[in-house]
């Protein structure tokens, strides 16, 4: 590794592009459970601590990171989702020490949400707001 973080940062390239085939692949299968999905936060997370010390990067590479890890933890949710039934809810955790990261996922019964909305964790989205329906086509 160079002082300057260069070889961390190419091996957490390479690891996030990993990372990415993996989760890509559960979600096109029957998604994974909470022990999978536990250990790809773990890798997921340890490839975002790798991007963050490389401190001599440009802001443009930096956001580009942030990004990959945006995706990465979003399809880590997503395929977490997968194995849920409706109206259950899963967290995975790297939480020690008040340091690390979790992710919480809920799946909502469409059919309840359009009824009575959707709430969790303080977050709200009110019945009418899920009953909008988007036109469809166009007539010219």
């Amino acid at each position: 590794q160079s002082e300057s973080g260069g070889a961390s940062a190419n091996v957490a390239e390479q690891a996030s592009g990993a990372l990415d085939t993996v989760l890509t692949a559960a979600l096109d299968s029957e998604g994974i459970d909470a022990g999978a999905g536990e250990s790809l936060l773990r890798a997921t997370t340890s490839v975002g601590d790798s991007f963050a010390s490389s401190s001599s990067d440009s802001d443009v590479a930096k956001g580009a990171r942030a990004s990959k890890l945006r995706v990465l933890f979003s399809k880590l949710g997503s395929a977490l989702l997968q194995q849920m039934p409706a109206g259950a809810s899963s967290s995975v955790s790297t939480v020690e020490g008040g340091k690390g990261t979790e992710i919480a996922v809920v799946k909502e019964d469409l059919s309840a949400a359009q009824a009575s909305g959707v709430s969790s964790d303080g977050a709200q989205i009110p019945a009418s707001a899920l009953a909008r329906r988007l036109q469809s086509g166009c007539t010219s």
